[in-house]
């Protein structure tokens, strides 16, 4: 080893950093760094591989997410010390390359997928626009089996590996599988107010607010009442069926998530199609007690804990507004049947 390295070292993980912050990850970091083994011909190939190449990658990362992102801080140095035989060790600099390669990839297909609002909602959520790649050393439970991504502290997006699987199962690093688990598990930006996670932010931008307006104009026509207005409850509802999941032997659907935009259009439309079935468009004694039950002109859909008289989902009145309810266990199921009882409600 040369001086430059004892340097490098220095520069990267201080003891006296260590000591100022008392991390002992950061201690723990600096006892590995301290004894790596890095020859120059280590440091060659990581050079010619890796660090003579970071600022073309970065510029390609920086342009796919529209923004100025950053490589500075993925260290080689503090790498290496993770590296089994064989590939990583031999050649850190190439893996570092292709780690960040397949990232860039991966990242213009969630945003083929996910557009102009899911590459803002990632900017937004990764504040600091760093990426770097890490041991992931959360509690045992919640690490990945090979590599994957988490957003950590101070929004920086992480490729994180598990102990001895440096360099193991590049390509999947930020498949958007787990990216999408990593925005939502984040918590959100420094000024947002936003109490819903990614996906459901995206679900509701997606299957609803693109939709919704076709749906209340039809209700609109149908009871010659213009200003009728849907109200689908998404922040509150989103507390329930949310603190309902985290509950042991909780009932409630794994995909809810990212489904909470579409399942809510589909009973304000499974309300629709009763209505139809029942010919609120064809006589005036239906449209007139359905508008005299609505005195507010609002529908509502709502997550509740007690149900007023059906199984699934039902509808009732409620102080001059129409609900439609179910309880987060049946978020989604038999929503065309939700407002079946309407009739007799009114």
């Amino acid at each position: 080893n040369f001086t430059f390295f004892t340097r490098l070292i220095n520069h990267h993980v201080s003891l006296a950093s260590c000591r100022e912050t008392s991390s002992r990850r950061a201690e723990e970091q600096y006892v590995l760094v301290s004894q790596v083994k890095y020859s120059v011909t280590d440091h060659l190939r990581v050079r010619d591989d890796w660090e003579n190449k970071r600022e073309d990658f970065q510029n390609k990362l920086s342009d796919v997410l529209g923004t100025e992102w950053t490589l500075k801080d993925i260290s080689p140095i503090a790498l290496y010390p993770y590296a089994e035989e064989g590939y990583a060790k031999e050649r850190l600099g190439s893996c570092i390359e292709n780690y960040v390669d397949s990232a860039i990839y991966n990242l213009k297909y969630f945003i083929e997928r996910y557009g102009e609002d899911g590459k803002s909602e990632l900017n937004s959520i990764c504040h600091a626009h760093s990426l770097i790649i890490d041991l992931d050393d959360r509690p045992e439970g919640e690490r990945v089996s090979y590599c994957g991504v988490i957003v950590k502290e101070g929004g920086v997006l992480a490729i994180v590996f598990s102990e001895r699987n440096l360099g193991v199962n590049i390509g999947s690093a930020l498949e958007t599988q787990g990216l999408l688990s990593a925005l939502n598990a984040a918590p959100p930006a420094p000024g947002s107010a936003a109490p819903m996670n990614f996906a459901a932010r995206t679900s509701v931008r997606r299957d609803y607010d693109l939709q919704i307006e076709e749906t209340r104009k039809s209700f609109a026509d149908m009871l010659e009442r213009p200003d009728i207005v849907l109200c689908p409850n998404f922040e509150a509802n989103f507390e329930k069926i949310k603190a309902a999941a985290e509950k042991k032997g909780s009932e409630v659907r794994n995909d809810w998530e990212v489904n909470i935009g579409a399942f809510t259009r589909m009973y304000f439309e499974g309300l629709r199609s009763q209505m139809r079935y029942q010919k609120f468009d064809d006589d005036d004694m239906l449209r007139e007690g359905f508008n005299e039950a609505a005195e507010k002109g609002e529908i509502h859909f709502r997550i509740v804990d007690k149900m007023a008289y059906a199984t699934y989902g039902e509808v009732v009145l409620d102080d001059g507004l129409i609900c439609l309810q179910t309880q987060a266990h049946n978020f989604g199921t038999n929503v065309d049947y939700a407002a079946e009882k309407l009739l007799d409600q009114l």
